[in-house]
């Protein structure tokens, strides 16, 4: 079963005795691997949200998962309280001018491990459907040539970072290249 694997190989690095710091994305996929794992002391460990997880209007996104694994295994979290996407460069910088925020952006480039999730970039994008995007900006991907995302970051056919559109005001990286990551997708693997 793929979705157990999934959850067992996220469980592996949480059991990890040694003191990881580790990057999390959002999403459906996450979520469920979340509501899977059991139990664990992982308090040797740090928890980083990669991404805001607040839409324009305030909502948050159903699909956060740091808080929810950090309950399940005593870490430290570091939440990314933030919209995904934000109107301006300017305010984008507004805000990682915070302390909290450097702290965390600061935190983020000493991430050991990530788990993260793929989104398509089409009429059904989750961004879109979780009011991240508007149509416009959903337009706008979708004429760039987008196909998909990962944490926020839209990309091409080729996997090609996207130049514009909603890579411009991303709140979280200021470079869509990270550490390792580990990509977990049900989209790209298991049916739902």
């Amino acid at each position: 079963n793929q979705k157990k694997a999934r959850t067992e190989r996220e469980q592996k690095y949480l059991e990890s005795k040694e003191p990881l710091i580790i990057g999390l994305g959002t999403g459906k996929v996450l979520n469920m691997i979340a509501n899977e794992l059991s139990p664990i002391n992982g308090s040797q460990h740090k928890l980083l949200s990669l991404v805001g997880n607040m839409a324009n209007d305030g909502s948050a996104s159903s699909h956060e998962v740091v808080s929810k694994i950090a309950d399940k295994t005593n870490a430290t979290y570091y939440p990314m309280p933030l919209p995904l996407i934000v109107k301006t460069q300017e305010e984008r910088d507004l805000l990682h001018n915070q302390q909290s925020t450097k702290n965390i952006l600061a935190l983020s480039e000493k991430v050991d491990i990530s788990f993260v999730g793929i989104g398509q970039i089409d009429g059904t994008a989750p961004m879109y459907k979780d009011n991240f995007i508007t149509e416009e900006e959903l337009n706008s991907l979708l004429e760039a040539k987008a196909v998909g995302e990962i944490i926020g970051w839209a990309f091409d056919i080729k996997g090609n970072i996207i130049d514009g559109c909603t890579n411009k005001r991303l709140s979280c990286f200021n470079d869509a290249t990270t550490t390792e990551i580990y990509t977990l997708s049900l989209h790209a693997a298991l049916p739902i």
